[in-house]
């Protein structure tokens, strides 16, 4: 038996949850889980980490205030795409202490780049999955900088 508290089994190994059964659970509540089409006037949910996570090297552009427009610019693009006329985009919060935290710590042999975002003319770290992404402390950071 797994304490909620602390995280730990039995065992003192982390507890883990398989998200994906979630995912069955809820398709399995439905009829028919796949659209073909996107309703025009939709509204859109988007995960900002997976926006975050699927930037390329490439992509980013070289400061914080030009990679805050390229993202409004990329949810702009979507919203029109699909006609949408509202649209939630939505962030983790990221506390020091989890479950999450503790793995990725164990994974990061390189270890993580701790940046504070202190203004829009500051540049964005050239390592940006790898190291900037892999601490929980510069997505707060990079949210906050994002909804300022």
């Amino acid at each position: 038996k797994s304490s909620s508290a602390s995280n730990i089994n039995s065992s003192r190994t982390l507890v883990k949850t398989n998200k994906s059964s979630l995912l069955h659970h809820i398709e399995a509540a439905v009829e028919n889980p796949l659209v073909d089409a996107v309703p025009s006037g939709s509204l859109w949910i988007l995960v900002g980490m997976v926006m975050f996570q699927q930037l390329r090297n490439r992509d980013i552009p070289e400061k914080f205030e030009d990679l805050a427009i390229f993202l409004l610019n990329r949810i702009i693009q979507l919203a029109t795409h699909h006609r949408s006329t509202e649209i939630h985009f939505v962030t983790d919060r990221y506390p020091e202490v989890t479950i999450k935290n503790a793995e990725s710590g164990a994974r990061a042999a390189t270890g993580s780049e701790r940046i504070h975002i202190y203004g829009k003319e500051q540049p964005v770290p050239k390592q940006w999955r790898r190291k900037y992404l892999a601490d929980g402390r510069n997505k707060s950071s990079l949210v906050e900088f994002l909804f300022e």
